[in-house]
Parts: structure tokens; C-alpha cells; sequence
């Protein structure tokens, strides 16, 4: 059960954290393993908006080398050129030390890349670019790479399926890694920040944010789901990572002047879909008709595609996928896949999230590179006030370090420090008669229960989607919730009537949010349940 709020009155800590997605929980996580007395809020639930939404890929960094229309913009624009390469070999650095330090969260990802004659690059610039991350590669990843010149040796089958097929010089294939699971990644960064002593809520919102009489900052906070509790703690610092709802907070603590605007929300919406064999575990990155990347990546013996890029404008609270971000992507893969031929119908999965892009006018929809921007509001009349913008679940543990540089360029810790733990945890898993769903055994029952118990789940929709991975699937009965519901209803003191409500909220979520239609009948269950451990299922 959830602990009062009220228990934090009164409590005085050197960092304030707004926002518990990635980029919160592991500045958490960094800056109490420093020795700093840390508090964390989310108005919602542990990764809950853009942490999970993602196109949920480890980039090795590869992309950020090509220019945009042609390879002289390198040579007249070095200091761009210089930004696109650090940007590259920090991702390649972070796509290294996840892997090796948390395997269990990424899996392999073959994706090929069509090279065009009207590209800005050949496929020998790809060489090299390959060439070059080998050598910043600190962490000894494979970077498994080949060269396919078109017409004089035979590529994978999937080749075929690219529209122009006779202007493509060569299909490049890479490897990068499909993040299995970016809501626990940032659940075990939220729970080992309490381990180290981090105060650590969600569903806690942050209504005013103010300066007292000695320089601290003073947060009035309240519980979400039960209004009538509330408290107020003071920090030395305050850390702003809302993503998509800084300027908001930023303005709201403002005394005068509006603060200058920091980022700019860009809605992005993923259809799951089934593509012919020859695509069966073999992913692909290419362009759209307006430039912006476009991928194609396995989802167990399944397909998503996106992301969409639309600047969003309405309810930053409210994201759910659009029918017209959805045909933009179908019609974009049969324009570059010809002879797929996807329609509505074959949609059977989607998701939407927004991204809070680092703000720029030069930019329509944002600045994209560097990522894990820190802006340092004194200049706004926020003194010790920090907020990060366009901080990416790749590269969460370079935002972290950067964070902690920066506090401590302004405060001393107060505490000593410890180590923190940048592994993953595991889960005891069963067989089909203790797993929540018989044909998914990584997750028990048991597993569930202790994730009610001990990492500040509230609700079906929390424990599904973000301690455990089961609710990102594409067919499931409203039986199987059920039985989910009723094991860890004694954790949450349910009634009968409250299990229902939990699976009618969870079967709504999944309508909403998904596209999805729960069913009753296991009979009309698709053939597959698109497993998200990456393996056939």
C-alpha cells in the first residue's frame, strides 16, 4: 500500500527531481549514488509518457553521420559536422556499456538501409563510417556490418520488396539492438535510487514551485489519486524533467519574466503489422517522402513501423494513436515497400507518444542533434533550477553524468556515497500453469505480486505495461486479465466489484491507447501474440 504523503512534510533534501521518466530516474539514481539527498515526483506512473512510446531502438550512432542534402555540408559547416560526429560516438558508447551491462534488455537488430543514387552518400561513406564507430568502440559491441553492391551480389530477400530497385547501388546492413523493454529499464533506475536513499513518488503532482527567504526551493506537492493528501519539501535544487511539460512548470515557478521556451512536443505514432517472410527477423531504416527516417523493426514474428513526425498542439495529456498519423505510415511503407500492400485492416497494434525536442525557430520541429541538451535557468531568474530537453532513452545514462556534473559545479553532496547497481532485474519467471499468461513464462504470478508489493504499482494498467511487459501484446482475453487481476487483488485490498473495474480500465486502456479489441474467446485468438522477447512465438 502506498505510504501518505504526508510522511514528507517538512522534508529538506538537496535535489528536487520533477518528472520520473528515464531521464529523472536515473539523475535519481546518479545523484544519490554521488552522496545527494534526492526527492522524485511523477504526476503519473514511472515511465508512463514518452519513456515508453519510443521507436525502441539503441542506435549504434551510424544515422548521425549522413548529411541532409549533400556531403559538402561537412566540409562548410564544421562545427555541425563536428556535433553530428560526437553525437554519433556517444551514442555508440551508450549503446555499449547498456549492453554489456544489462543484456537482457536488448536484443539483436539486423537492419538494412537501401543506398540510392540520388542519396547524399554512397555506400563506400557508410564504410567509413562504420570504420569510424569501430574505433570509438570502447565496450568491444559487434558491430556487424556488410556491403551489398546491387546486382553483383545476391543481398537478404527483403531486398527485392524496395521500391526503385534498379537506382539502389548498394543495401548496407548493420546492426543495432531493439530496447525489449524501456519502461522497466527505467522502474529498476527508479527503485535502485530508493536503495540508495532517494525519496522516490509517483502519481504525486508538483502544484507550486517557489523561493524561500534563505534560497531554497520550495515544492508544494499532492497526491494524485487521493487529493486530500499533500505536503511541502524544500531543495537546494530543483531538476525539471517533465519532457514535454518543463515550459510549463518553468513558467509556473517564474516570478516575472516568462522563462525562454526550452522544447517543442513532436507526436510519433508506430503501427504493428505482418509483412511477408522474406522480412521475418530482418528490420529496416530508411526515408520517408519528407526525409524524416522511417523504420521497420520485428516484433516477435511480427512488424512495427514509424514514427511519425507532427508537431502536437493539443492535450499533451491525452496521446493516443490518430487515423491519419496511421495511414501517413501505411501509405509511406507501400510507397517504399511496393507489393506489400498493407491497408487499415492488417493494423492490429499501435501506439503514440511525444517527444520534447529541444526547442529551436530555426527548427519546425525541433533541434535534433545534440541530444541530452541541460539548460541552466539562473538566466530566466530561476537560480538552481536545471531542466533537460530532447534526453532520449539511449543515451538516459549520458544525461545522468551530464546532470551530475552540473549539480556538482553548485552543490556538495550531504551524504556519503555508494555504488550504484547498473544491472537488470530479474524476474523468477514459471511454467505455464504459475505465468500470468500460459504462452509467456518469463513472468509468474509471483513476479507480479511482488511487483504490486514492492514497486508502487497502483493499478492493473501499472503492473502490465511497466513492471512487467505483458500488456504490450496484440492479442489477449479478458480471461487472462482477470486471472492477473485476481492474483494481486489482496496486495491492493480489491473487492469483487474493484476487479472488475480494474479489468474493464485495463480492456478500455488497451482500446484507446492500443487499438486494440479484447476478446473473451481464446478460440479467435490470433495465431500469434507477437511475444516481445523477440522470438518467434
Amino acid at each position: 500500500m502506498r505510504e501518505s504523503l504526508s510522511r514528507l512534510e517538512g522534508g529538506e533534501y538537496d535535489v528536487a527531481i520533477i518528472g520520473g521518466g528515464i531521464n529523472g530516474a536515473s539523475a535519481a539514481q546518479h545523484l544519490a549514488s554521488a552522496g545527494y539527498s534526492v526527492v522524485l515526483v511523477e504526476k503519473n506512473d514511472y515511465a508512463s509518457a514518452a519513456s515508453s512510446r519510443s521507436s525502441r531502438i539503441l542506435h549504434s550512432g551510424l544515422r548521425y553521420f549522413a548529411p541532409s542534402k549533400t556531403l559538402w555540408e561537412h566540409v562548410f559547416q564544421p562545427r555541425r559536422f563536428v556535433g553530428r560526429v560526437r553525437s554519433a560516438i556517444e551514442s555508440m558508447t551508450a549503446m555499449g556499456q547498456l549492453v554489456s551491462t544489462m543484456p537482457e534488455r536488448f536484443i539483436p537488430l539486423s537492419l538494412m538501409m537501401p543506398v540510392y543514387r540520388n542519396m547524399p552518400y554512397s555506400g563506400w561513406h557508410v564504410d567509413i563510417g562504420v570504420k569510424v564507430l569501430g574505433f570509438f568502440n570502447r565496450f568491444g559491441v559487434p558491430l556487424v556490418y556488410k556491403r551489398y553492391r546491387n546486382g553483383r551480389s545476391t543481398p537478404p530477400a527483403m531486398a527485392k520488396w524496395f521500391r526503385d530497385n534498379g537506382d539502389i547501388t548498394d543495401f548496407t546492413v548493420f546492426m543495432d539492438y531493439s530496447i525489449r523493454w524501456p519502461e522497466r529499464i527505467c522502474v529498476d533506475a527508479v527503485m535502485d535510487a530508493r536503495r540508495l536513499g532517494a525519496v522516490v513518488r509517483n502519481y504525486t503532482t508538483m502544484e507550486q514551485l517557489s523561493r524561500t527567504a534563505d534560497g531554497r526551493w520550495s515544492l508544494a506537492l499532492r497526491d494524485t489519486l487521493e487529493p486530500a493528501q499533500t505536503a511541502t519539501v524544500t531543495a537546494r535544487l530543483v531538476l525539471n524533467t517533465a519532457g514535454v511539460w518543463i515550459d510549463a512548470l518553468n513558467k509556473a515557478a517564474a516570478q516575472g519574466t516568462a522563462p525562454a521556451r526550452r522544447v517543442i512536443a513532436v507526436k510519433g505514432i508506430h503501427i504493428l503489422v505482418r509483412l511477408p517472410d522474406d522480412f521475418k527477423g530482418e528490420g529496416l531504416a530508411s526515408l520517408n517522402r519528407e526525409n524524416e527516417a522511417i523504420f521497420c523493426v520485428p516484433w516477435g514474428d511480427l512488424h512495427y513501423i514509424g514514427p511519425t513526425e507532427v508537431v502536437y498542439h493539443e492535450n499533451i495529456d491525452d496521446v493516443t494513436p490518430d487515423e491519419e498519423g496511421i495511414e501517413f505510415l501505411i501509405d509511406e511503407a507501400n510507397h517504399l515497400l511496393p507489393g506489400i500492400n498493407l491497408s487499415r485492416s492488417d493494423v492490429c497494434f499501435a501506439w503514440a507518444g511525444v517527444r520534447p525536442i529541444t526547442y529551436d525557430p530555426r527548427y519546425p520541429k525541433g533541434r535534433r542533434l545534440p541530444f541530452s541538451v541541460l539548460h541552466d535557468l539562473a538566466s530566466d531568474g530561476l537560480p538552481n533550477v536545471l531542466t533537460l530537453t530532447w534526453g532520449t532513452i539511449n543515451l538516459h545514462r549520458v544525461s545522468a553524468n551530464h546532470i551530475l556534473k552540473a549539480v556538482k559545479r553548485k552543490l556538495k553532496p550531504s551524504r556519503g556515497q555508494a555504488a550504484l547497481n547498473a544491472g537488470a532485474s530479474r524476474f523468477k519467471g514459471g511454467d505455464a500453469n504459475s505465468a500470468v499468461f500460459p504462452d509467456e513464462p518469463s513472468i509468474s504470478l509471483d513476479d507480479l505480486v511482488d511487483a504490486a508489493r514492492n514497486e508502487d504499482a497502483t493499478n492493473l494498467v501499472d503492473l502490465l505495461f511497466r513492471r512487467t511487459h505483458l500488456g504490450w501484446r496484440h492479442a489477449m482475453t479478458r480471461s487472462a486479465i482477470r486471472r492477473a487481476a485476481r492474483a494481486v487483488a489482496p496486495e491492493f485490498g480489491w473487492s469483487a466489484r474493484q476487479i472488475d473495474e480494474q479489468v474493464d480500465a485495463f480492456v478500455t486502456h488497451m482500446k484507446v491507447r492500443h487499438l486494440v479489441d479484447v476478446t473473451d474467446d481464446e478460440t479467435n485468438l490470433p495465431a500469434s501474440t507477437a511475444r516481445i522477447s523477440g522470438e518467434p512465438a
